[in-house]
């Protein structure tokens, strides 16, 4: 096989971490360099700024925060039961899911605390041309109906759990844990061109410690560690037919069983900041996080289904990032009116390789020893992100929440073959964009929203005008870490096609005090 098929190789740890719009573990940061149509698996945690575009920076979040930083906690002030019912669908046929969480959060003196668990029915997209040939074939073997709810549907379940305790009047320390197992995502028959059939089965499991300090002033400072480790396995059957009675038009189908093992372990820190300004109701804030990735299991992904050019992959390799965001935000509280503005920063450097378990010969007839590299992929990534929202209260109990969120994904890619003797060079830019608006109602301590979201890239939804065949990307929903371990990093052989897919997600929420 041509080590130029290195080209299309997915360095990725994929599925199984999207974002709470960011992600609710905003420490943990995502990478691609090849968007899919997908949703969000992870949009399934509280939150009273999600209408708002999610602006966090210089806002505070007393229901969404305490799943990131477990220490605060501290500013729950009472005790609360609440359910999210949410649903999301891409168009096209690209897949959707329900989610139904059920969660608490308590307060007494001095001690918090809170949990939640969740069931997720995600509808796997359909898989590419190669579905419509559905039939048994000779022998033992017997293709999958794919139109089987077995073939289409599958559970994942969520579960977290946080504690804390205020340490005398300044500081407060919590811990959390996340444990999610894995049987479905949707998107992933985008990352297998000849796909018939895709059984996944994983988990991702999350641990924090946190530390926030309330100091003189109103200032408020944040600190977070996150040790993050995800597994996943996408047992693929490929597909590809052959004409074998062009007179009849008979196709026979060659058949290969593969399982791709995924695995990610990422350590993340977080330091956040905010403090109020001299002009009434202003608040800034501040927030550097980074993150270092090791990709010891990486899966073979055969691109063909979203890329240009059509080459082959290559067997798997592992890699290794690093990861940082830079952000800063203003906010505005006065009244019945909040605004925020967010506005981020986000370089990354991530290395993938190629290696042999025999020795390879070279072009030029060198020896390249067994274990040496082959191939080198190095990509330095250059993104900016930005989050706009308003919260308007009217009629005493009743607020309304509009918002919008753009992310511009910037990378270059150098590639080193040493088979060949080839470098090559290679740089892709696109930009997502997400509207979010929203409504809540508060009666007597029970309160009540509605948040609906949508996501597409090349164009703003709803007003693509026709020019999306100018952008040469593929779509994925704005938001950090979408899928499974949040990272995609395939080197694209050229450039990547754009579909004109949706995601429009639909949030209920209900939080009622426990009296």
């Amino acid at each position: 096989m041509t080590r130029l098929a290195f080209a299309i190789r997915v360095c990725s740890l994929v599925f199984l971490s999207a974002t709470l719009t960011p992600r609710v573990s905003a420490q943990v940061i995502g990478l691609k360099t090849v968007p899919l149509a997908a949703g969000d698996p992870f949009l399934i945690f509280p939150s009273q700024n999600l209408g708002m575009g999610a602006a966090s920076f210089a806002l505070q979040d007393a229901l969404a925060d305490p799943f990131a930083n477990p220490a605060t906690g501290v500013r729950t002030t009472d005790s609360r039961v609440f359910s999210v019912p949410t649903f999301y669908s891409v168009s096209d046929e690209h897949g959707g899911a329900r989610t139904m969480p059920i969660g608490i959060q308590l307060r007494s003196e001095t001690w918090f605390g809170g949990g939640m668990v969740a069931l997720q029915d995600v509808d796997q997209g359909r898989a590419a041309s190669n579905w419509q040939w559905a039939r048994p074939l000779d022998g033992d073997f017997m293709l999958p109906n794919p139109h089987l709810l077995a073939e289409r549907s599958a559970t994942n379940r969520f579960a977290q759990i946080y504690l804390g305790r205020e340490l005398g009047d300044t500081w407060s320390l919590g811990a959390s844990a996340l444990v999610v197992g894995i049987n479905g995502t949707d998107g992933v028959e985008q990352l297998y061109a000849n796909a018939w059939d895709i059984i996944e089965h994983g988990s991702l499991e999350e641990y924090r410690v946190g530390l926030v300090g309330q100091l003189s002033g109103d200032r408020v400072v944040e600190l977070s560690v996150v040790r993050s480790h995800s597994e996943m396995t996408q047992d693929v059957t490929s597909v590809t037919w052959a004409l074998t009675d062009s007179a009849n038009w008979l196709w026979t189908p060659t058949v290969d069983e593969e399982a791709h093992r995924n695995v990610t372990k990422t350590w993340g820190a977080q330091v956040s900041y905010q403090q109020p300004l001299e002009a009434p109701g202003w608040t800034a804030g501040g927030s550097f996080t980074v993150n270092r990735k090791d990709h010891p299991k990486i899966p073979t992904y055969d691109l063909l289904a979203v890329q240009l050019a059509e080459r082959p992959p290559i067997p798997r390799d592992p890699g290794n990032s690093w990861a940082f965001v830079i952000g800063a935000g203003l906010a505005y509280e006065k009244g019945p009116t909040t605004f925020g503005v967010d506005v981020a920063y986000e370089p990354a450097l991530s290395d993938t390789w190629a290696d042999e378990l025999v020795d390879v010969t070279a072009a030029d007839g060198s020896v390249i020893p067994a274990g040496d590299h082959t191939v080198d992929n190095h990509f330095d990534f250059s993104n900016v992100s930005a989050r706009l929202g308003l919260d308007q209260k009217f009629k005493e109990s009743w607020a309304f929440q509009l918002g919008v969120r753009m992310r511009s994904y910037s990378y270059r890619m150098e590639q080193k073959d040493y088979v060949l003797g080839l470098d090559r060079s290679l740089m892709q830019q696109w930009t997502e964009w997400t509207p979010s608006w929203g409504i809540s109602y508060d009666l007597d301590g029970i309160e009540l929203s509605y948040v609906g979201l949508a996501s597409a890239a090349g164009h703003f939804p709803f007003l693509d005008f026709g020019n999306s065949d100018e952008f040469p990307v593929v779509w994925l929903p704005q938001a950090e870490d979408q899928l499974v371990g949040g990272d995609i990093l395939a080197p694209p052989a050229g450039g990547l096609l754009t579909p004109d897919q949706t995601t429009v997600t639909h949030r209920l929420q209900i939080s009622l005090p426990i009296r």
